[in-house]
Parts: structure tokens; sequence; C-alpha cells
């Protein structure tokens, strides 16, 4: 069925250290993202929120770095922005899809569809694919990159940022975390995470068990929850599928197959209700034997399987 999709463009960078996360929204666009989704039949709009928002200061990070934590006050004036564009397009009936930018950007569009405002239901669950945990808080970060915690800031964890994202925060139960790679994590993300119970599936337990488990753990959040928020870090797909991401895996990683795969298990259950898409980084693209963009064209597949 074609959907109304509002594609929500956050060309910010200053949750890393690497300035190409800023051109992945206009770069996806400018590689077909937008026509691959009218080419399934939806009505597509686009919004860039740098231009609307006229907040230059945010997004080249005008203020200060900040102490513990770096640029934590252009991130807390972000976030309600993108939950402003976000809410009203789910108010509208619309889906967002909101291209990254890094993706400390998320606790901007997820704290907008965990709010009552928005979809009337407390019942949202999140899958969240990701070669990182991004589940530190401000006194757990090794490096003061808030790209490492929105997770954390979504479950509740931290004080820095839930002024900002307000009050709601997901259950544990309500969470399924996919793809962490060994060398790509640290162990403070990984004690609050089974503290809490989230339930996670490194890429050590899907080369020995496989996805069976993975695909049953997210029949029973389906069954659990009335809507589904994705939120699909580019980094988690192996560097053969994905060239073009700032921190790329050191090694391993989903591959293509399985990501789309994913989507499309995804989307027949009928329950997604938004996605991001992050840490799209050009400078570091590979083109195929055919001239395109080899991360974009992932990127666009897995937004029309999912979204399908």
């Amino acid at each position: 069925m074609a959907r109304m999709i509002d594609v929500i463009g956050v060309p910010y960078h200053l949750g890393g250290t690497q300035n190409g996360t800023r051109g992945g929204p206009e770069g996806l666009v400018q590689n077909g993202f937008l026509a691959a989704l009218e080419g399934r039949g939806h009505n597509v709009t686009y919004v860039n929120l740098r231009a609307v928002s006229g907040r230059d200061d945010i997004f080249c990070g005008a203020h200060h770095e900040g102490h513990r934590v770096r640029y934590a006050d252009e991130l807390i004036a972000l976030i309600p922005l993108l939950a402003r564009q976000t809410g009203l397009a789910l108010v509208e009936g619309s889906t967002p899809l909101v291209l990254g930018g890094d993706h400390s950007i998320v606790m901007g569009s997820i704290g907008a569809a965990l709010h009552p405002d928005a979809l009337h239901d407390d019942r949202l669950g999140l899958v969240w694919i990701d070669a990182h945990y991004d589940a530190h808080t401000e006194w757990t970060t090794h490096t003061g990159n808030t790209h490492g915690m929105p997770l954390a800031a979504l479950l509740g964890e931290g004080r820095q940022f839930r002024p900002a994202i307000g009050k709601q925060k997901f259950l544990p139960s309500q969470v399924i975390h996919i793809g962490a790679g060994v060398a790509d994590c640290e162990p403070e993300e990984i004690e609050l995470l089974s503290r809490l119970g989230v339930p996670c599936f490194p890429e050590t337990f899907l080369a020995e068990k496989g996805w069976s488990p993975v695909y049953a753990a997210l029949q029973a959040l389906s069954s659990r929850v009335e809507r589904i928020w994705v939120s699909f870090d580019l980094d988690s797909v192996c560097v053969e599928d994905a060239p073009g991401v700032s921190y790329r895996r050191l090694k391993g990683g989903l591959t293509r197959q399985e990501v789309l795969m994913l989507a499309n298990w995804l989307s027949h259950t009928g329950k997604v209700v938004g996605a991001d898409i992050v840490e799209m980084n050009f400078q570091y693209e590979r083109l195929d034997a055919h001239g395109s963009s080899v991360t974009a064209h992932l990127a666009s597949e897995f937004a029309c399987q999912l979204l399908k």
C-alpha cells in the first residue's frame, strides 16, 4: 500500500569527529533515494532541517565543544527541532524517514515518536541495527562523542539529554539491538544493556546461532507493541556492502542480504511507523561496476523494503 512519507534530512555531524556525515542526507537524495521511494508509488516530501530551522549555529558547532560531552549544547538545541518536525509528520498520518547525519540525532526523531501526542499509544517498539551499542552516558563515555549515547538516553539513562527528550522512555523489553561488533563496543555499554535486560544480538551470537532467535525475538516484540520504529546505522553492514560510512567496522558486519531480509520481515508486521538511516559518509563511498553509489543504493533498498 502506498504511504505518505516525510523524508527529513538532518545534516548534523557534531556527534562524532568526522565531518562527512553532514553531507549524508543531500548525497542520498542526489543518488536517487527519493526517486526510489516514489518509484514504489509512495507520496514523498523532503525537507532539510537545517534549511527550515534557520539555526546554522547548531549545525556548524558555533558555540563550543563543551567539557565532558562534546557539543552537548548544540544537540540539546537540535533535539526539539527534529522532534517537532517528526511529530508533525506522525500527527498528519505520514511516515517520517530521517536521514542523518550521525546517530545522536535520533534522540529527536525517536523521542517524538515516544511522545503520547504523536501516536496516542504508549506501546512503541524499537529495533536498533548498529555495529555499536550507543549506550554510553555522560558518565561512562570514553570520547565525549554524543553519537555513542542515544540508545542509553532513550532508555532513560543519563541526565544530560533528558530535559530535551522529555519524560518518555523505552522499557528494555520494548527494544531489540542487532549487529554489534566485538571490536566496536565498550564494557560500560555492555554492562548497562545487560543490567537493563535489553535483548541484544551481536555478530558473535549471529555467527554461532544464526538468525532464527532474532526473528523469534522480533515476533515476540511485534506481539507486545502496536508500533515499531527502526533505527538503522549503516556501519552495521560489512565494508564490502557499505563502504560509505564514517566509522567502518574493523571486521565482520551484516551482509546486504541480511539487512534487506530484516527490513522485509519488519515491513510484514505492518507496524513500522518511522525509521532513521544514519552515518552515511560519501568521503569513503565506492561506486559499483555500473557507476552507482554502493552504500546509497543499499540505503534506498532498505527503505523501500521497510516501507513497502
